[in-house]
């Protein structure tokens, strides 16, 4: 963790110990993904999980996503306005009351559980749903399904906690009831929104996020703000068949990227 005694900033440390562009790096690593969680609605924690911690800690990639996720999921969860936010909050309300509450049980036991397995199954299963969509094979989901809400947002959760990559199954389980563009943005942005909040406070309580540490964090939004606001002009351009398929493609990547983080 990073002290809190003043005599290093968290600037000049990232400097010391992961060279004198890594800041500029991790600068153009939040400005990409920003721009793809503009385009197709999420990503963001893939990219920056991956990108981020190519070249810095584990724990420097996690504290870059935590204050940008949280602003750009309020922002994405709020652009179509506070009544369509209601509207699916009370719609989707299994997923909202569940996931939250397994997130930050997952958060807190997140060095006493393997992830190699988890993740591997979980990538095997993002992958797959992905491929066969892309291939032409959809599976869709018709009428009420609350038991299976009730398991994707349980898994959520617990993929949440461990790695701070929440969205792979509730993005298959809405696209399988193939509902509309405007719709799956804004319902994955009060998601995200709602497991940022929770892994914020879980990483204050666990001295992550601390006033030493939240300034790189902060600093962040910038990139990442302004990433997603060049995203979102090409999203608003794009109609919801090219809409799915730039959402499947990110989430096969998605898919590759736990089964890269379980294997290796």
């Amino acid at each position: 963790m990073f002290r809190h005694d003043g005599a290093m900033t968290i600037f000049q440390t990232i400097t010391a110990e992961f060279g004198p562009y890594a800041l500029y790096m991790a600068f153009a690593v939040m400005f990409l993904g920003g721009f793809v969680k503009g385009v197709v609605g999420f990503a963001l924690p893939m990219i920056t999980i991956s990108g981020v911690g190519s070249f810095m800690s584990v724990d420097m990639a996690v504290l870059a996503l935590l204050i940008p996720g949280l602003v750009s999921n309020l922002w994405q969860g709020l652009r179509a306005g506070i009544l369509s936010a209601r509207g699916l909050l009370v719609k989707y309300w299994r997923v909202f009351l569940i996931l939250p509450v397994v997130l930050a049980v997952a958060a807190q036991v997140f060095t006493r559980m393997s992830e190699t397995a988890l993740f591997v199954l979980l990538g095997v299963i993002v992958c797959t749903f992905a491929l066969l969509e892309l291939t032409g094979f959809r599976g869709k989901l018709s009428g009420p399904t609350p038991k299976l809400e009730m398991v994707t947002a349980a898994a959520s959760g617990i993929t949440g906690g461990l790695s701070g990559v929440w969205g792979p199954p509730v993005m298959m389980y809405l696209m399988a009831k193939d509902i509309a563009k405007s719709e799956f943005v804004q319902t994955m942005g009060l998601v995200f929104l709602i497991g940022a909040i929770v892994l914020n406070l879980s990483h204050i309580n666990s001295g992550l996020l601390n006033p030493v540490s939240a300034p790189f964090s902060a600093l962040m939004l910038i990139p990442s703000l302004l990433g997603m606001w060049l995203g979102t002009r090409v999203q608003d351009r794009l109609d919801q068949t090219k809409f799915r398929r730039a959402t499947l493609v990110v989430l096969l990547l998605a898919g590759m990227n736990l089964l890269r983080r379980g294997l290796m």
